[in-house]
């Protein structure tokens, strides 16, 4: 529906007058105070790091022919957290954390003095915000940190539940004025504390509490690491007279605007998101226009001018090619960050800074590492194993890290007791100051129970995967991602082990864990839901398999950046769970879903291909359509032959199945 601004604002007054109304609002009110948003926060690090043009275009994947608009390749949480753990200043007394919150001053803005006004004057219940910064407070004349405010990121919980939300502003990301308590590294949010109160406020935010309606403004629905799964679970799991109705802005300089509800709105940039976000609320209403000029009108005031955004590092940073390097690798871009990181290593390694080039050849270790490079990843640590028996001020704890990072090297690479080896010796080596290294020695006993697992020994797989949970659980409690990351290598060594009871017992605890740090459309929710169908599977339980298998392609599907490899796994499974039930037509559909993507995306020769025409040879041999069937066996054969070191078992399966089907025919003949 088309409005004129009389017509917007009289609609909207109304809402608040009959409705009982709370705002949740983002960055975007904070942008005219000069205060930037994720994307040029992020933008203006990777340029004081030095990161040229074409690079940070790939990083935020612009297209200039296509018109893709800029987007974050991680989470804004992981990037922040990169960046914190990573750079160092000249300076060294100065903590990057600090300067992150020192750019955040700002005076408040007519956006701000309006809500704030709205609030005083009651029209609002309550404003909810993910901003850092003082703006609101100012203008809403209280001090930060004050009685009036609520934080989530504290370590007291109990008062959350119960807290009086009437009339407050609630602080869902902290305040700059409390740099320790801002929410914007994965370490803060994966907090035990952090994740129950955010869970609370959430609750209280998007359920009914004394407010049936929330204004959401300035909020671009992309805190996948903490709000927004707690919103996708609330509207999976809530009844419906629980849940609030939700109006959005969605800001354009258009001073036209268009009043719908969200499934009957046209197509614009962050609808995926919304959608995702608030799939399952009732009744969602999308408003399209210029939130300034709303404001301005609804005033009386004209809008003042924009302040230019301003963020700044503003000291010298002593390693920017290796922080560039790193935000590159967490964005995924490995080649990229294999460059930054090679710049930061001295053609020569003349032992002048040992530490420093210590850590620089761990760096592109790890690079090369996730990039699938395992030799050229062996080469640097190696170097790095070499540079640290050599400096007698080395400690233990620098020669058990490059043990797990060799272990990491071998393992990827498919030498699973050399694996081992370095794992043991870097837990002997952490072992002398046990209690002061005992996240790391449960991240190793973590590998070591996926290794063991590898190698068949599966009662020394659970014991590891035992010894990780219980030192993880003593120092993150349950909400935690690693716990649930032990939990899912304890469910793989019961799986293989035949005991799918207990399987499935750790893969759901798994899940349910990823579901509340995650929400329901998350990638990792998505592994533990084939976890779960692979147990299912392994146990002779299909049409469960199938259930759990289709969740996670739902998950895939919905995607906006499709990630085809896990999409076309989970296609691959789902036909090999309908041909154990024997409905064939079906079986074939997916298989053949599958097939498209490989081609598409991974080529013809994809070693995958092999399990794929695996299974369809088996299907046509169920229909008794022989020929069909021989054919796809022959193509498997032909992709598995240069794999079959990897794929001895599944290449003799193939071979078999090839064999059987060929004295049929000649049978038959």
């Amino acid at each position: 529906m088309l409005l004129t601004l009389e017509d917007l604002s009289f609609r909207f007054q109304e809402t608040l007058n009959k409705s009982k109304v709370g705002l949740l609002c983002g960055a975007g009110i904070s942008i005219a105070s000069g205060i930037p948003d994720a994307i040029n926060i992020t933008k203006i690090i990777l340029q004081e790091l030095g990161c040229t043009k074409p690079d940070m275009e790939a990083f935020y994947n612009v297209d200039n022919v296509k018109k893709y608009l800029p987007e974050l390749p991680a989470a804004f949480e992981a990037i922040i957290s990169t960046v914190n753990d990573k750079i160092e200043f000249e300076n060294d007394t100065i903590l990057f954390i600090d300067i992150f919150a020192q750019n955040f001053e700002a005076t408040y803005t007519l956006g701000h003095f309006f809500w704030a006004k709205c609030l005083k004057e009651h029209k609002l219940k309550f404003i909810a915000t993910t901003n850092f910064d003082t703006c609101l407070e100012q203008a809403l004349n209280i001090e930060p940190l004050s009685k009036n405010i609520i934080y989530p990121y504290s370590d007291d919980s109990l008062t959350i539940r119960e807290a009086d939300i009437t009339n407050k502003l609630i602080k869902l990301h902290g305040c700059m004025s409390s740099p320790r308590s801002l929410g914007t590294t994965i370490q803060q949010i994966s907090k035990f504390t952090s994740v129950n109160n955010i869970n609370t406020i959430v609750d209280r935010i998007f359920k009914n509490d004394h407010h049936d309606t929330l204004l959401v403004v300035g909020y671009s629905c992309s805190d996948a690491m903490d709000i927004i799964p707690q919103i996708q679970n609330i509207g999976i799991s809530a009844e419906k007279g629980q849940k609030v109705k939700i109006i959005y802005w969605s800001y354009t300089k258009s001073a036209s605007f268009t009043w719908h509800f969200l499934s009957q709105s046209p197509p614009f940039p962050e609808l995926d998101k919304i959608k995702v976000a608030f799939k399952n609320f009732p009744e969602v209403i999308i408003i399209r226009g210029d939130l300034d000029l709303f404001i301005s009108f609804s005033a009386g005031v004209p809008i003042p001018n924009r302040i230019p955004a301003k963020f700044s590092l503003k000291n010298k940073v002593a390693n920017p090619n290796i922080t560039l390097g790193s935000i590159f690798l967490t964005g995924g871009y490995y080649a990229h960050a294999i460059k930054y990181m090679m710049q930061e290593l001295p053609l020569e390694l003349k032992g002048v800074d040992n530490k420093k080039e210590i850590n620089v050849l761990c760096d592109i270790g790890k690079a090369f590492n996730v990039s699938g490079n395992f030799n050229a990843a062996l080469k640097y640590h190696k170097r790095a194993l070499r540079m640290v028996k050599s400096d007698r001020h080395s400690s233990r704890e620098e020669f058990a890290k490059i043990n797990v990072l060799l272990g990491e090297d071998y393992w990827d690479k498919g030498d699973t007791e050399t694996a081992i080896a370095c794992y043991e010796n870097a837990i002997s080596l952490y072992s002398d100051d046990f209690e002061k290294n005992e996240a790391s020695i449960a991240e190793v006993y973590n590998n070591l129970g996926d290794a063991y697992v590898r190698y068949r020994h599966f009662n020394k797989a659970i014991d590891y995967c035992q010894k990780s949970i219980e030192i993880r659980l003593k120092l993150f409690g349950e909400i935690n991602n690693e716990v649930s990351n032990s939990y899912n290598n304890i469910g793989f060594a019961y799986s293989f082990s035949h005991d799918y009871i207990k399987a499935l017992y750790y893969h759901k605890k798994a899940l349910s864990i990823r579901q509340a740090i995650f929400g329901i459309r998350h990638d990792w929710v998505a592994q533990s839901q084939i976890n779960i169908g692979a147990a299912y599977y392994k146990k002779g339980n299909y049409r469960s398999s199938i259930k759990y298998y289709k969740r996670a392609l739902k998950i895939y599907q919905e995607r906006v950046s499709k990630d085809y490899h896990m999409l076309a796994v989970v296609y691959t499974n789902i036909g090999h769970a309908h041909l154990k039930i024997g409905l064939f037509p079906q079986s074939l559909y997916f298989y053949s879903q599958a097939e498209k993507i490989w081609i598409t995306n991974f080529g013809r020769k994809y070693f995958y291909l092999a399990l794929l025409y695996a299974g369809m040879g088996k299907t046509y041999r169920e229909l008794k359509e022989y020929k069909q069937s021989l054919k796809y066996f022959e193509r498997g054969l032909r992709v598995a032959k240069p794999f079959v070191s990897k794929m001895d078992v599944q290449y003799e399966d193939l071979l078999k199945n090839k064999n059987e089907v060929e004295n049929i025919l000649s049978t038959s003949t």
